[in-house]
């Protein structure tokens, strides 16, 4: 990437743009939620400001579900209970709480979705998924035989697309933990997991990379020692069993973020107020004149009426009420959009022009 990029969050010097997202850390993660144990439903609900879950597991086994010390734990058991024990069961209980009303006025079955920040393309591919036409629930629900299967089944596919989740197996260097990871892979085949060793990246970033005695990469698994660290013996040993044991074969955070984003993706936007220079917003009151400045992260499906509100309200990088929007295309062409036009990557740089000079 062009160093006249200037981006406004991470780099852009290796040629790989970072950008921001928002991880929330979600307390209240006890077995037996639903029944209203640690934070109960608020642990639940705390879920859904969240697009995909990433699930920190003790791969060692040496700390249960509870959070203490154990040997011998199989940490398998997280994954099984916080699918089925919590999130099924709080989406599940809640289905069939309003059973009765649900059968005299079927469609509310797809409004019962729309209470975990869903929106209606998800719900949709769900009951898709399902093998549940929408059109046909007046007439078919209320013959449904086995309603309890069909929901537990609905429910099933509403969780693979709204809550799609990324273990990540920490202590991936411990004694124990090739077999578990093993067993995992064997338990789960369709998930996508990342074993980590948290606490070797926190010895090499915030301690090595720190005092300049190594140089690294975020991410790579490879690393290059500078200088020689004084009065500490098998620093090189220690390095060479990070890489070769951990990175080499399994991952690092920063991969496990990307894979976490990968299962959702996003749609990358990028505000411009020159289609011809790519000029960001508001350059003039910057010193450097780069471009694409700005990289906005949308969710699937956002229409260029909701990104100018995103761009209005969350960024504050526009003033006024909305007038028109153009775009330029990869190939050079530009052209005007429409409002209610879903942002896509072949129209997401985008100018959009406000009653107010931004």
């Amino acid at each position: 990437m062009s160093p006249r990029c200037q981006a406004a969050f991470g780099r852009s010097c290796t040629g790989k743009r970072l950008v921001s997202v928002l991880l929330k850390d979600v307390a209240g993660l006890v077995p037996g939620a639903a029944d209203g144990k640690g934070r109960g439903n608020r642990f639940l609900s705390d879920l859904c400001d969240a697009d995909v879950l990433i699930h920190i597991i003790d791969i060692s086994g040496r700390t249960d579900e509870k959070g203490e010390e154990a040997i011998g734990y199989d940490p398998a058991n997280d994954v099984k209970w916080l699918l089925n024990d919590k999130i099924h069961r709080w989406i599940y209980d809640n289905i069939m709480n309003k059973w009765d009303i649900i059968v005299k006025r079927p469609p509310k079955l797809l409004d019962m979705f729309t209470g975990y920040h869903a929106n209606r393309p998800v719900i949709q591919a769900t009951f898709t998924n399902a093998g549940i036409d929408t059109r046909e629930l007046p007439t078919s629900l209320p013959l449904w035989t086995d309603p309890a299967n069909v929901i537990n089944n609905l429910v099933k596919e509403f969780i693979k697309l709204r809550f799609p989740m990324l273990p990540v197996l920490n202590k991936s260097d411990a004694m124990e933990a090739e077999k578990n990871i093993a067993r995992f892979q064997e338990l789960f085949p369709e998930t996508p997991m990342m074993p980590v060793s948290a606490l070797s990246e926190c010895y090499l970033i915030q301690s090595l990379v720190k005092d300049n005695h190594i140089q690294y990469e975020l991410g790579s698994a490879e690393f290059r020692i500078l200088q020689d660290v004084d009065g500490q013996q098998g620093i090189s040993e220690r390095l060479e069993m990070i890489s070769t044991t951990v990175w080499i074969y399994y991952g690092n955070v920063y991969n496990a973020l990307n894979l976490a984003v990968s299962l959702k993706p996003p749609v990358y936007a990028y505000p411009v107020q020159d289609l011809n220079t790519l000029k960001f917003i508001d350059s003039s009151r910057y010193q450097d004149t780069g471009v694409l400045r700005d990289c906005v992260l949308l969710k699937p499906g956002t229409t260029v009426d909701e990104f100018y509100n995103v761009i209005l309200h969350t960024l504050c990088l526009v003033s006024g009420k909305f007038v028109r929007a153009e775009t330029i295309d990869r190939d050079g062409n530009k052209r005007q959009i429409r409002k209610v036009e879903i942002i896509k990557e072949n129209n997401n740089v985008k100018k959009l022009m406000t009653t107010r000079k931004s």
